[in-house]
């Protein structure tokens, strides 16, 4: 699978401008963050990737030294979830790597309720609480492709402070007669949506309508589970499960 995400594909180069690169609170909007709504998004920074990659993939070294290094750059956070090996930039940065229960996910076990569900429902728990200022989670694939300008831009055009559940993607409904979002394409959750998701994930039989249940693999399980509660989710035209 060589799954793309090509957001708005822009022939600007993926660097902000240094006052942004290095912390001012000013926003690319020109606001000063107090005069946006919650959801609002005003820094690169409060935007989490989360990556998961296998001790036994080589895309988890080849990522690192390509989009991953150009999203660090772009001012958001990149974490890896793994087992044991190590990532880094492409200026022999060592990117952050984190571990948890992944019951055969990362050994390539798939289409089980009991598996990637519960995984990613571990991986969004833990992410939430290692970073506390995150608003938005995207969710990627190693063997994934981003564009993170245009992902940014994409995403501050969108009404983010009409909702606070959101999921964006290449969505669309299954036999489950439930919208879900392409995980190889990535996946964008809104904070207090990934809160929700990570329990649920991680209830089986006690989550809402059992949703935890019905999917066999995150990206679906994450549909269906989001759907329960309402969330917004939209199909952008800018996600690819395979190159476009």
């Amino acid at each position: 699978k060589e799954a793309q995400v090509q957001l708005l594909q822009s022939s600007r180069p993926a660097v902000l401008p240094g006052h942004l690169r290095h912390g001012s609170r000013r926003s690319l909007t020109g606001k000063n963050p107090a005069q946006l709504p919650p959801q609002k998004l005003v820094e690169p920074k409060e935007l989490a990737i989360f990556v998961t990659s296998g001790d036994n993939r080589p895309q988890g070294d080849c990522s690192a030294k390509t989009w991953v290094s150009d999203a660090l750059d772009f001012g958001f956070q990149v974490v890896y979830y793994g087992q044991n090996a190590s990532h880094f930039s492409s200026s022999g940065d060592e990117i952050p790597t984190r571990r948890v229960e992944d019951y055969g996910a990362l050994l390539g076990v798939r289409d089980r309720y009991d598996v990637w569900p519960v995984f990613v429902g571990n991986v969004l728990e833990d992410l939430l609480q290692h970073l506390p200022e995150v608003k938005f989670v995207v969710r990627l694939d190693d063997d994934s492709f981003l564009n993170p300008e245009s992902l940014w831009h994409s995403l501050l055009a969108l009404p983010l402070e009409e909702s606070s559940r959101w999921m964006i993607g290449d969505c669309g409904p299954d036999e489950h007669h439930s919208l879900w979002c392409s995980g190889g394409a990535g996946i964008v959750l809104s904070r207090p949506l990934a809160e929700l998701l990570a329990k649920q994930l991680r209830s089986g039989y006690r989550s809402a309508n059992t949703c935890a249940l019905v999917g066999r693999n995150d990206d679906d399980t994450m549909g269906i589970c989001a759907s329960k509660f309402g969330a917004r989710i939209v199909n952008h035209h800018g996600f690819h499960p395979f190159p476009p």
